[in-house]
């Protein structure tokens, strides 16, 4: 008989000793998940900080040759996502890596003058192409401000620098896009347009060529003057 309740004892403390591991081993692993969920989440925050840029700049040459560093200073958190001879299709093309992979939480758009100069794309496909742009980013990124640049005037000096164009024509075509734009972005809480046009121009209507070189990119005075202006709205 009392062998039985030795043999009950034993058998009890051996269940007993195997319910303890089995806690162990489930605490054990708790706390290693929530670790390994804890460091992973620290690294992605970490790591959105770092490659996160807060504003993109997006367009063509323009954009490109903006030395944003010496006018906005290296610690300011933009991304130059300009690049040389983009047509508005290109920049619609890659949106993914040019804008989303920044999850910007502002983007400056400057798009349009070589689908006037070298493709002789009328107002109509230039701001509806912008558009497109426009609506995409606002989908994708709802809470991302988006400021919408006025094309640039151009100088009837690029004719000495790059092939002859028609500078009354793309000149109206320009002032056609700005005017469509800035009624669009009057409707729209998410877009606000910025009229640079007017303060690059000369006594002739054109480009200023104390901003430029070549009559289309601006110089050194021609970025002094945009950055005043593009200030105050960073």
């Amino acid at each position: 008989m009392k062998k039985n309740k030795f043999v009950k004892k034993t058998k009890l403390r051996r269940i007993l000793n195997i319910y303890k591991v089995i806690c162990l081993v489930l605490v054990g692993l708790l706390i290693f998940s929530f670790k390994a969920y804890a460091d992973k989440t620290t690294v992605n925050i970490v790591k959105k900080e770092i490659v996160n840029p807060n504003i993109v700049m997006l367009g063509d040459s323009i954009t490109e040759i903006y030395n944003l560093n010496e006018f906005y200073g290296e610690d300011k958190l933009i991304v130059n996502s300009g690049i040389s001879g983009n047509r508005i299709s290109d920049i619609s093309n890659n949106l993914k890596s040019r804008v989303y992979a920044y999850n910007p939480s502002k983007i400056f758009l400057l798009i349009g003058i070589n689908d006037i100069l070298w493709d002789g794309a009328d107002e109509k496909y230039v701001y509806d192409k912008t558009i497109e742009i426009i609506d995409h980013i606002h989908k994708k990124l709802p809470n991302t401000k988006i400021y919408v640049e006025s094309i640039y005037p151009v100088n009837s000096e690029m004719n000495n620098h790059f092939n002859e164009v028609d500078i009354d024509k793309v000149s109206s075509t320009i002032i056609n896009v700005n005017t469509m734009l800035k009624e669009y972005s009057d409707k729209k809480d998410f877009v606000e347009f910025i009229y640079i046009y007017d303060e690059l121009l000369d006594e002739n209507q054109e480009l200023d060529m104390r901003y430029s070189d070549d009559g289309l990119h601006p110089n050194e005075e021609g970025y002094k003057l945009i950055t005043s202006i593009l200030k105050k709205y960073m």
